[in-house]
């Protein structure tokens, strides 16, 4: 019970969360029944997870062609990452598959609150799955009810520093919209 309650907290730390309550069913004082949500698994075509899934509900886009890291550039996502507080070993990591029957195993967002595209192009694969839409009005992405902000990809900033600043507010907004779901 311990090792949950220690999970549960670093779970609220990660995602900004400072005031919780837990509730269970029998302290719900409007309803004798239990209200179970359904929330329907959708299986995404086009993605393929490079781990498990995520832990901490951000799951981070690679495209086809820029699907791997120098050490250097994972070195720098990982700082970005724990910048933002989200560990890396917590995140979902996936890659834009070559075709929609490449993934073995179904790619659900069943854990994934928002997600972070790295680089234009897969900000341009990914508007190509028809699961994907714009948000009107800005330059965000959606897919199946997850906003996706899109920044530049490790290597590009290791190249030219210069949109550092434009990545870290990118990265402001992913944990704005996180804190928001």
């Amino acid at each position: 019970m311990v090792i949950e309650e220690t999970k549960r907290q670093s779970y609220l730390n990660a995602m900004g969360v400072t005031q919780w309550q837990l509730r269970s069913v029998e302290s719900n004082p409007q309803s004798n029944q239990a209200v179970v949500e359904v929330k329907k698994q959708v299986d995404i075509k086009g993605l393929r997870w490079l781990n498990k899934g995520s832990i901490n509900g951000l799951l981070v886009v690679f495209s086809k062609q820029r699907n791997s890291l120098t050490p250097d550039s994972r070195l720098l996502l990982s700082k970005m990452l724990k910048s933002i507080h989200f560990l890396p070993a917590e995140t979902g990591f996936a890659i834009l598959a070559e075709d929609d029957n490449s993934s073995a195993e179904a790619f659900s967002l069943e854990t994934v609150k928002a997600i972070l595209a790295l680089g234009n192009e897969t900000n341009h694969q990914l508007l190509q799955l028809e699961s994907v839409s714009c948000v009107p009005d800005t330059k965000l992405l959606i897919l199946d009810g997850r906003k996706i902000v899109t920044t530049w990809h490790p290597d590009d900033l290791l190249e030219n520093p210069d949109n550092k600043a434009q990545t870290w507010d990118d990265l402001k907004q992913l944990v704005q919209l996180f804190n928001n779901t």
